[in-house]
């Protein structure tokens, strides 16, 4: 069985990358060729193994590079040094669960998000609900509201006319699970994880509708990979080294070629993870930080549900007792 390190030793791997960082023609066909490879090494082919594992490693040391929250330098070639994983040295190793170094330990969650309609992706969707902090605050904490309180008046009138649409809509039997409302804080509630989500810009977080328990819910959601668009998206402008210190994006180091080439290859070299937890609010939530639906809104959502054969508890009645 070859030994792979030693083998590529003497490697210009300096020239090998500047070949691909020239097009995405390129990073595309040395990521087909790292896929294939993953596929053989899966299947147990001699000598495929050690290389898939070697090349895994190799990813490892060079996507752990990032300096933030949870993460250590690891030097590329010796492998020397932590990533944590998360803020937290008690948080999973997730990407060596995206590249199959460790076992996924992450249970299947209990739900999957309503409104995504890419497919389930390849090592399902689990939970992060037991690494992870959901919390809710009364009006007026004087300790901590939530981040939302922070935000911008603009900011804070479309997160509140959003809700209310939805609202209506959930009044009136009408609501779909893309009317779900995406933002990245909410009145009211606090969310973190010591799984390393990449930041907050990086997953999504929602109010929606369960339409079966007929109730609320905020719900964090991710598919932990490297796609390369949203790769280059996220992260160009920014200094690899250091934690979102924003880099001339002119220069070659910054170079959307370079992070899609590099985002392509750790795409094939791993298993994107789908993470997915929903939180269910209790009604007064609602109530308490965006008030009652006018009464014009609960006739007319009345009027809707019975014109559709929807059958339970005018909005009106309910809220007269």
């Amino acid at each position: 069985m070859p030994d792979w390190k030693e083998y590529f030793k003497d490697y210009d791997w300096e020239d090998y990358f500047e070949e691909i960082y020239q097009s995405r023609e390129s990073a595309d066909k040395a990521a087909a060729k790292v896929k294939a490879i993953n596929v053989l090494g899966e299947a147990g082919i001699p000598g495929a193994k050690g290389l898939m594992e070697f090349i895994d490693q190799r990813a490892y040391n060079i996507a752990s590079q990032r300096s933030s929250s949870g993460r250590e330098r690891i030097d590329v070639e010796t492998g020397e040094g932590e990533y944590v994983g998360g803020t937290s040295s008690k948080a999973p190793n997730i990407l060596k669960m995206f590249l199959g170094m460790e076992e996924n330990i992450l249970p299947e969650s209990e739900d999957r998000p309503t409104s995504w309609t890419k497919g389930v992706p390849e090592q399902g969707w689990r939970s992060i609900r037991d690494f992870s902090t959901f919390e809710m605050y009364e009006e007026g904490d004087p300790i901590r509201e939530s981040k939302f309180n922070y935000r911008t008046d603009e900011y804070k009138s479309s997160v509140n006319k959003r809700i209310q649409k939805m609202r209506e809509a959930v009044s009136g039997g009408e609501y779909t699970p893309e009317m779900a409302v995406k933002a990245e804080s909410f009145p009211g509630l606090g969310y973190r994880s010591k799984v390393d989500l990449g930041g907050k810009e990086h997953y999504t977080t929602s109010i929606g509708y369960d339409q079966e328990k007929a109730q609320y819910y905020f719900s964090v959601s991710d598919i932990w990979d490297f796609d390369p668009e949203q790769y280059v998206k996220l992260w160009s402008g920014f200094d690899p080294g250091f934690s979102d210190i924003p880099a001339p994006i002119t220069t070659e180091e910054y170079d959307e070629n370079k992070l899609y080439a590099q985002a392509s290859l750790m795409q094939a070299s791993g298993k994107p993870i789908g993470l997915y937890d929903r939180y269910y609010l209790p009604e007064s939530y609602m109530t308490d930080w965006f008030g009652e639906l006018g009464i014009e809104d609960q006739i007319i959502g009345d009027m809707k549900r019975t014109d559709k054969g929807i059958l339970g508890e005018s909005n009106w009645l309910r809220r007269k007792k």
